[in-house]
């Protein structure tokens, strides 16, 4: 999936220009995920930070569960899916535990096929936590389209949408999935639950221009009376959210890691200001240059056809 790192580079440099702490995790394997997941629902103890959790990568249903597929994902079988794939139920439980406003955002592009007897491509409808948001880029039993962009629809129109001043995030979330279906000709339509104490009238950012929001630090120091905590995931061939392990003495469920968390620092997949910078540059470019090239395109069609 040639455009997954350059659309999580482009929501974490989003949210962090709106405040947020964001730890970044790419193309790691199952424990890099749960890992990840695990430092994210750990980050939001402090009952006034609010967590956005995106993930982009390859998905899947199968033995009645939604799947992440990460680095080492084997889908030969519905039985190597449940053994080497990371199941989202058990990081929607540890969130369930935790007071704060969540965001999920889960970014599926796909091939739309299923090759494997007993396993889907996409996610089944995700339950809402008490006090979350979820968000499928695509409709349950989709996938979102795998397009030759430099970043997916669904994280080009996020972004746009984050950057509004003084919309709630419902009206975000909104503009996303009809920024979406028009992007896409009516092709693909994500999909959105709120959970019945979820504040969908919470306002990321206000109408006036303020100074920078105060940030949650690193999951691993006290959390201040902060707005903002970020997680998010990309890859290539499979990606992390933020994580879970659970061997704290919380009391929630483990995830089923038969492997050790991954031993890499968790600070070297954060890139620069310079570099997120250089990145999203070139997006313009690019996006730009396929902009011209497609009306460039419209305009010999309609010499061709008058």
């Amino acid at each position: 999936m040639a455009n997954a790192d350059l659309s999580a580079e482009l929501v974490a440099a989003t949210l962090r220009s709106l405040g947020f702490t964001v730890r970044q995790v790419s193309d790691g394997d199952r424990a890099d995920v749960a890992r990840a997941m695990h430092d994210f629902a750990q980050s939001l103890a402090n009952p006034d930070s609010v967590g956005i959790f995106y993930y982009v990568g390859h998905t899947a249903q199968a033995n009645g569960r939604n799947y992440l597929l990460t680095r080492g994902t084997r889908i030969d079988s519905k039985e190597t899916v449940d053994q080497t794939a990371l199941p989202l139920d058990l990081f929607m439980q540890a969130l369930e535990a935790t007071p704060t406003l969540k965001v999920v955002l889960l970014d599926n592009p796909g091939e739309g096929h299923n090759p494997t007897s007993g396993v889907m491509q996409g996610l089944a409808a995700v339950d809402p936590l008490t006090h979350a948001i979820v968000a499928l880029s695509a409709k349950p039993g989709t996938v979102a389209l795998d397009e030759a962009r430099p970043v997916t629809v669904f994280a080009d129109a996020l972004t746009a949408a984050l950057l509004k001043r003084g919309a709630d995030i419902a009206i975000i979330l909104a503009s996303v999935r009809q920024t979406t279906i028009d992007k896409t000709s009516g092709a693909q339509w994500p999909w959105m639950a709120y959970g019945r104490s979820a504040d969908a009238a919470f306002v990321l950012t206000p109408d006036q221009v303020a100074g920078a929001a105060p940030a949650l630090p690193l999951v691993s120091e006290p959390a201040p009376p902060a707005m903002a905590s970020g997680g998010y995931i990309s890859g290539s061939g499979g990606w992390e959210p933020d994580g879970s392990d659970y061997a704290d003495g919380s009391g929630q469920e483990p995830y089923p890691m038969d492997v050790a968390p991954g031993s890499g620092s968790p600070d070297a997949a954060m890139g620069d200001s310079a570099k997120e910078a250089a990145l999203y540059e070139e997006y313009k470019r690019q996006e730009q240059q396929r902009q011209l090239q497609e009306e460039q395109a419209r305009q010999r069609r309609g010499k061709a056809t008058s």
